[in-house]
């Protein structure tokens, strides 16, 4: 197959854009509303204490049940980009994970060079995989997927890279040291899926012939796995043996962490299938922009085994081993109680380059479908960057910048769906239009308008500070958004209107910083005659948990009306 006909875009505009997205990736990194876990505070908090402590063990954590939930490896690598506290700030705490998610892209692009010699395929390759929902969300926060989806699937990409022949005893001792690392980022448990993969790639690989050859090869493959996995587990026990307190560390982690996730449930046998087909969807769920492709490829897939497993080995062993790793992650995760499409995000990097293998047999429909259905998104991410700026919380430049992305992704999806030839680069450009209009919408709430502006007043250091919290370690964000917040006590409440409850904090606090519910006025007792509270501050916040049919179809395009609310700094008068 020659280049000419395979791709109808030259490799420069791909080199473009996957310069873009590193860009897109590496920009708004100080942002409390990039898209995140929920739980990205309580990590950072407990990395902020150890790093207080100064030792890189035990973990310190003042949360309760909540102290050895990951592994180290997550904390220390925040308390050295965070230089054990003196530069604590978002931009540093999650540089390394965009670090990770670009490194994975360069070995995506290495890898599939290598496979195709085509440097448009290698390209495409890097450039779907960072348009998948699941590496913008997970691949940028402190809290990430990078680390060890980067980790546990290097030792897939070096098979793959040498193929032509069965790997030695000593490159599957590396392998058992790269998925440890891999594991002290998230879990041992991991090791399953991750040692299952590469077994299963490896005889789609190298399964020659049947009988005694076939079960001799699955001997070989099974024992050096089983070395690999049991050398990553004893990289992970390194924790125990290094933690001051290791029965801690089996009763949280081990039995707490990860046996409840295993631990069945009392939801009835309807319930269950309908989670076990929710988590099925995964792969659709992570890759986001690129769902309908997605699909696409999987029905490629299923139209190519029609003649049977056996055909379609003689054809592409290549791509049904890389199927197969990414099968085997959806598979394991549909078993446990607790299942969500993140645990399953290191099958995508392999599901990424099977596009770009496929991406001339994946029909046209499939990407025009998928730029037709971002549309709506990328306008209404429009409409809320308009919303900012008729509130004065987005600067006339902010605004121009959201509206000029718009209009450039708006003409990459018109153009995709008007010429043939640049569907398919459409819809990824449409992809990056997106998360670009992300950035550059919630852009202005990093700056002044998100932030308390105490050039004029200021608070004193030791005081107390009342802040309120409605998730898991919430009020961490404040370290943030407070001037030399590590010189104030601050202490947390559960998020309400009570005005009493305003009344009573104000009496206990040397400042309160007070929410917006329903309204975005000042609270009555800094305008009354007698005034009772006096504002110090005040700042715009994005709403993260919203009341039912707050959000509605007919207001969805009203983001003023469910998006934004008021933070107020206030002290007793």
């Amino acid at each position: 197959m020659t280049k000419n006909a395979t791709f109808a875009i030259s490799n420069g505009y791909w080199l473009l854009l996957f310069l873009i997205f590193c860009v897109c990736y590496l920009s708004g990194l100080d942002s409390l509303y990039l898209p995140s876990n929920g739980d990205e505070m309580v990590y950072s908090r407990i990395a902020r204490l150890t790093a207080g402590s100064g030792q890189w063990l035990p973990l310190v954590s003042d949360l309760d049940h909540m102290r050895n939930t990951k592994p180290p490896l997550l904390f220390w690598q925040a308390i050295m980009a965070g230089d054990w506290g003196g530069q604590w700030d978002l931009w540093r705490l999650r540089l390394p994970a965009v670090l990770y998610s670009m490194a994975l892209a360069g070995v995506l692009i290495a890898t599939t060079w290598q496979i195709s010699r085509l440097q448009d395929l290698a390209l495409v390759s890097a450039c779907v995989y960072l348009a998948f929902f699941s590496s913008f969300r997970y691949g940028r926060p402190y809290l990430t997927s990078a680390a060890e989806t980067f980790w546990l699937t290097l030792p897939l990409w070096l098979t793959v890279w040498h193929r032509a022949r069965l790997p030695g005893w000593g490159a599957f001792a590396g392998f058992g040291l790269l998925w440890g690392l891999g594991l002290l980022y998230k879990s041992f448990a991991l090791v399953l899926p991750t040692a299952a993969g590469l077994w299963c790639a490896l005889l789609v690989l190298h399964g020659s012939g049947t009988g005694r050859d076939w079960f001799t090869l699955a001997l070989r493959v099974t024992l050096k796995i089983s070395f690999s996995a049991v050398l990553a587990v004893a990289v992970f026990g390194l924790w125990f043996a290094l933690d001051p307190d290791p029965a801690a560390v089996w009763q949280e982690f081990v039995v707490g962490e990860n046996g409840g996730k295993l631990a069945t449930t009392a939801l009835p046998l309807s319930a269950k299938l309908i989670a076990v087909t929710v988590q099925a969807l995964a792969w659709l769920e992570n890759a986001g922009p690129l769902a309908l492709v997605m699909l696409g490829l999987m029905c490629v897939g299923i139209w190519q085994t029609r003649h049977g497993l056996r055909s379609l080995l003689a054809g592409d062993r290549l791509s049904l081993a890389l199927a197969a790793w990414a099968l085997v992650w959806l598979v394991v995760f549909c078993l446990p109680s607790q299942r969500s499409a993140r645990y399953v995000i290191p099958a995508m990097p392999a599901l990424a380059v099977l596009i770009a293998l496929h991406w001339q047999r994946i029909p046209r429909a499939w990407f025009a479908a998928s730029i037709i259905l971002c549309l709506p998104v990328m306008l209404l991410l429009t409409r809320i960057g308009q919303a900012l700026y008729t509130l004065n919380v987005a600067s006339a430049a902010e605004w121009i910048a959201v509206v000029s992305i718009g209009i450039l992704g708006t003409i990459a999806a018109l153009a995709g769906l008007v010429r043939q030839r640049w569907t398919r680069f459409g819809s990824v450009a449409v992809a990056l239009g997106l998360y670009a209009l992300v950035n550059a919408a919630l852009a202005p709430l990093s700056g002044s308008a998100g932030h308390f502006d105490l050039s004029q007043q200021t608070v004193a250091p030791n005081a107390k500070v009342a802040v309120p919290s409605s998730f898991n370690a919430q009020y961490e964000r404040y370290q943030f958004l407070l001037p030399n917040a590590g010189k104030l006590h601050i202490a947390h409440y559960a998020t309400t209107t009570d005005t009493f409850k305003l009344e009573n904090l104000l009496t206990t606090h040397d400042a309160v910083i007070w929410q917006s519910q329903d309204k975005q006025d000042a609270p009555a007792c800094t305008q009354s005659l007698n005034r009772t509270c006096r504002l110090l501050a005040q700042r715009w916040d994005i709403k993260s948990r919203h009341q039912p049919g707050e959000i509605r179809l007919d207001n969805l395009f009203q983001p003023e009306q469910w998006l934004l609310r008021r933070e107020w700094l206030l002290t007793q008068n």
